[in-house]
C-alpha cells in the first residue's frame, strides 16, 4: 500500500512540475535602470515599504493572468531564490468600477506536503494551515491621460453620473480626478488603462512573509517584498487569518503562567518596534508634496 501511495503521489509531483514549467510568472521584471529611476522618484513613499522588507524587487504584473476568467491555468508567482509558487485561480468579484477581488489557491509540489504538514495538527489547526495557501488579492482600476502621462483612481465621467442622478460625492469624485489630470480633456483620459494589485502571503515551504503592493506615484510599477521579523510588528503585515488566531491563542493561554509570560514579553517586543518605526517615520525628510502620480514616466 505504501509503494502505491508513493506511485501516485510521485505522479501528482510530476504533474505539478510539468505544469510549472509552461505556465506564465505574474510578475514581470524590469531592467536595473527603469528600477532605480522608479525608486528614485518614489522617494519616501517607497522608503516605508523598504522599512519592513529583508529584501526586494521592483516589478510589473501580468492582468491577463488575473483577469481572464475564462482561461483559469495555474500561473506561477516567483519570489526569491529561485523559490516559485503555483497559484490556481478560484475566483474573481468585480464590486465596482473601480475595486475587484480576486482569489486563488497556492499549490504545492505534491498532496504529500499538505499530508505531512496536517497529519500531526488539531483539525483547527490543520484548517488555518489549508486557508495559508489561499491567495486574496484586491485590485483597484486606474484611468491614465495619454498626453501628461498622469495617473488617478478610475472613476466614470461626472457627465455620465450626473446623467443618471448618481449621489452628488461620486460626481465630486469624477470632478476631483479630472483636477488631478490638470482639468484635461475628458477625450485625453484613457479610463480603465490598468490595475494595480495588493496583497500578503506566506510560503508555506520557507513560513516566510511576503507582501505586493503598488508604488504611490508609480502605481503601474509594483513592490514584492519578503517582510522582515525584527522590523513587522502586530497590527501590520499581518495576515487577517493570522491575526485572528493569535487573539485566540492569547485567549486560551490566559490561565498559563508560562504562556502568559512568553505573550507579555512578545507585545513588548512588539511596542518596541512600534516605537523604532515611528522613530523612522520621524526621520524622514517630508518631500512628497510636489510629486504627481504617474501612469508611466
Amino acid at each position: 500500500m505504501n509503494n502505491y501511495w508513493t506511485i501516485i503521489l510521485g505522479f501528482l509531483a510530476g504533474i505539478h512540475l510539468a505544469a510549472a514549467a509552461h505556465a506564465e510568472d505574474l510578475l514581470i521584471p524590469i531592467d536595473l535602470k527603469t528600477a532605480e529611476k522608479i525608486v528614485e522618484y518614489n522617494g519616501n513613499a517607497l522608503k516605508i515599504a523598504l522599512y519592513f522588507s529583508a529584501r526586494h524587487k521592483i516589478v510589473t504584473i501580468n492582468e491577463r493572468l488575473l483577469l481572464d476568467e475564462e482561461r483559469r491555468e495555474p500561473f506561477i508567482l516567483s519570489l526569491f531564490d529561485g523559490e516559485k509558487l503555483m497559484v490556481r485561480p478560484q475566483a474573481i468579484r468585480e464590486h465596482n468600477f473601480r475595486r475587484t477581488s480576486w482569489t486563488g489557491e497556492i499549490l504545492y509540489p505534491s498532496v504529500e506536503d499538505k499530508i505531512q504538514q496536517t497529519k500531526q495538527m488539531s483539525p483547527e489547526h490543520a484548517d488555518l494551515v489549508r486557508s495559508l495557501t489561499i491567495l486574496n488579492l484586491n485590485l483597484l482600476s486606474w484611468n491614465i491621460n495619454n498626453v501628461s502621462g498622469e495617473a488617478a483612481l478610475a472613476s466614470k465621467p461626472a457627465e455620465e453620473m450626473a446623467s443618471k442622478k448618481i449621489v452628488a460625492t461620486e460626481v465630486r469624485t469624477a470632478i476631483r480626478t479630472a483636477n488631478q489630470f490638470e482639468n484635461s480633456n475628458y477625450a485625453e483620459v484613457e479610463r480603465q488603462a490598468f490595475k494595480t494589485v495588493r496583497g500578503s502571503f506566506r510560503s508555506l515551504r520557507t513560513n516566510r512573509k511576503y507582501n505586493i503592493e503598488s508604488l504611490q506615484f508609480t502605481p503601474r510599477y509594483h513592490i514584492l517584498y519578503e517582510i522582515d521579523p525584527e522590523k513587522s510588528y502586530h497590527g501590520v503585515n499581518e495576515i487577517p487569518i493570522e491575526r485572528v488566531a493569535r487573539k485566540k491563542q492569547l485567549l486560551l493561554d490566559v490561565d498559563k503562567g508560562e504562556e502568559l509570560r512568553r505573550l507579555v514579553e512578545s507585545e513588548r517586543k512588539n511596542e518596541e518596534k512600534i516605537l523604532r518605526f515611528e522613530q523612522f517615520l520621524d526621520g524622514l525628510v517630508k518631500d512628497n508634496s510636489n510629486i504627481k502620480v504617474m501612469g508611466r514616466l
